[in-house]
């Protein structure tokens, strides 16, 4: 199944993703999965209220840890990864593509046509990149659903005299290294998911939703974890928190408060900020504790699809050999 609906993978791309895919099975009450559907109906709605010139992107996702019966999220991203790497772990070929139409719907709705073409799938680097076989599994899918020119391109490779679509995986997020581009974006000429706006207004820790008044989206509200501006003052609290840059992506540069020496924290600063210490959930796979945190990619006001990604350490960098993204059985 894979081969016949992902044809660009091969042995080698395949077996680079074994690290990211994990054979455990989450169980998790389905109350959780209503809840985190609310959550995002709520996050957006709040968001376009604010924002009237709002602007969606196809792979938002929210990053959540359940436990002690409480749901928090962790980390908002604009660009997320995973979502077509965790049909692997599927065994129907209608489920893949059941999953498929929603995301190809959004790229739809987003770039405003039935028909993005030419779309660019950009990155810095994208053969490099841990996730480059995702970016083939893209190309294949638009392809395999009608686009005839879809091209993986590096970020500052991309010159455009005419329109044209994008889908950016680029972590330079507000295209710094990239005048030209970000140019196009703002002129019209380059459609763009995601674009810089998104990531400031729903990504950036420097847009803290923890001030802004929650009053009407309750669930949203209680959802959130403490967050503050990093000051020397935390150090005899430090425990209580992570510390985090207020631009990152994929956990770079973050530190638990539990294991922060003296010297590094008196290292950081105003770019950093303080948030909330809640424990991820824990699993047993053969005897062996694990953690996972549960990852929810949405566009639209809906949830797509929701996996768990199970960990060891403190972080989810997919360097133990069993865990990755999971699939998850809601009970």
């Amino acid at each position: 199944m894979i081969k016949e609906l992902y044809p660009s993978l091969n042995k080698e791309h395949i077996d680079g993703l074994k690290p990211a895919l994990s054979k455990a099975i989450v169980e998790i009450p389905d109350s959780v999965k209503g809840a985190i559907e609310i959550i995002v109906e709520e996050l957006l709605n709040f968001k376009q209220s604010v924002y009237n010139d709002w602007q969606d992107s196809v792979l938002n996702c929210l990053d959540f840890h359940y436990s002690n019966d409480e749901l928090k999220i962790i980390e908002a991203n604009t660009n997320a990864s995973g979502y077509l790497v965790s049909h692997l772990l599927l065994n129907k070929k209608e489920d893949v593509l059941a999953f498929e139409d929603s995301i190809l719907n959004s790229f739809k709705t987003v770039f405003n046509t039935d028909k993005p073409d030419p779309l660019y799938i950009i990155d810095e680097n994208p053969t490099s990149e841990r996730m480059y076989p995702e970016f083939l599994m893209f190309k294949d899918m638009f392809e395999r659903n009608g686009l005839s020119n879809v091209n993986i391109v590096k970020t500052n490779d991309l010159l455009l005299s005419k329109q044209a679509y994008v889908y950016n995986r680029d972590t330079d997020f507000y295209f710094e290294k990239s005048p030209l581009l970000l140019e196009a974006f703002n002129s019209g000429v380059l459609k763009l998911s995601t674009s810089p706006i998104t990531y400031e207004r729903l990504a950036s820790k420097k847009n803290d939703l923890i001030s802004q008044d929650l009053s009407d989206f309750p669930n949203l509200k209680s959802s959130m974890l403490k967050s503050v501006p990093f000051s020397t003052e935390l150090w005899g609290e430090r425990k209580k928190y992570f510390f985090k840059p207020q631009e990152m992506f994929g956990g770079k540069g973050v530190y638990s408060g539990k294991s922060l020496s003296k010297k590094k924290f008196d290292s950081l600063g105003s770019e950093y900020m303080a948030q909330e210490s809640h424990p991820p959930g824990k699993i047993q796979i053969d005897g062996v504790e694990w953690k996972y945190d549960i990852r929810a990619f949405f566009s639209e006001s809906k949830v797509q699809k929701i996996v768990a990604r199970v960990y060891q350490g403190q972080l989810t960098n997919f360097s133990t050999l069993g865990g990755g993204f999971a699939l998850i059985e809601w009970v």
